[in-house]
Formats: C-alpha cells, sequence, structure tokens
C-alpha cells in the first residue's frame, strides 16, 4: 500500500500575529493546549538547537535559565541571576524567549 499522507501537513507557519495563541500559553502553561497552540509549542521545541532558551533543574523546585550552544561540545551558557521556583513561571519565561526569537520581536500581549 502507497503512503498516501499531505507531506503539507507537516509544516507550520509562524504568525506572530496570533497573540491568541500567546495568551493562551500564559494563562495556562501547563495546558490542555488548543490544537494551534500545540502546533506552535512543537516548533517551537523542535526548531534549531544553537541557541535555544532552556530550563536547568537545579533541585527540587528550583529551575534556572540557560541557553544552548551554538555548537555541539560548549557548554551550555548559565543565567545565573535568573532562577525560578515556580514551574509555570519559568515556562512562560522560556515561551516569551522562544517568541521573540522566532518573530523578532518582544511578545506584546
Amino acid at each position: 500500500m502507497d503512503h498516501t499522507s499531505d507531506p503539507n501537513a507537516i509544516k507550520f507557519s509562524f504568525d506572530g500575529k496570533r497573540t491568541d495563541l500567546a495568551r493562551e500559553f500564559l494563562a495556562n502553561p501547563m495546558g490542555p493546549y488548543s490544537p494551534d497552540l500545540w502546533k506552535l509549542l512543537n516548533f517551537m521545541r523542535r526548531g534549531p538547537v544553537a541557541g535555544r532558551h532552556v530550563l536547568i533543574v537545579l533541585g527540587p523546585g528550583r529551575w534556572q535559565l540557560g541557553r544552548l550552544p551554538a555548537a555541539p561540545g560548549q557548554k551550555v551558557v548559565r543565567f545565573e541571576d535568573v532562577e525560578f521556583d515556580n514551574l509555570a513561571d519559568a515556562e512562560r519565561h522560556i515561551f516569551t524567549l522562544r517568541w521573540q526569537q522566532i518573530s523578532g520581536s518582544k511578545l506584546d500581549v
């Protein structure tokens, strides 16, 4: 049997004007998410690795902001002054940074 899936079904175009998706995530970063928000989150999480902002687990209930290096073998950049004791707040922060990175402009919601 031939594979009949539409190859265009997996494509995603980011629209920086869809601030409704940002508001949805910021209101409830742990989900559940609408289908369009799921697509955006997958796009944010599966895009280029170099320079992506991440959360570093410091211990139970503690996270720190980090950024993945430009090349394999380099160290993760740690932002020592940006720590969180609430995962939802940490996820909101990462979402906002990733939005800015892919849109080229600050998220204003």
